[in-house]
């Protein structure tokens, strides 16, 4: 296997390029908030956050992202 370039196919033929990458998701603690004072509201979208980014590292780990 080649290393050192970005770009090229993880396997000999393959038309999927070898891109390696990072994605950064930023949340608050309110994800994790059971403080009546948060609002809901604000803290489901900080957790739909949460859970979004630990969904698309699920799928993204195959591709090594």
């Amino acid at each position: 296997m080649k290393r050192g370039r970005t770009g090229d196919p993880l396997k000999e033929g393959s038309e999927v390029p070898l891109v390696q990458g990072q994605v950064i998701a930023t949340s608050g603690i309110a994800a994790y908030s059971r403080e009546k004072t948060t609002p809901p509201v604000y803290t489901a979208s900080k957790a739909a956050l949460v859970q979004l980014a630990q969904q698309v590292a699920t799928n993204s780990a195959p591709y090594q992202i």
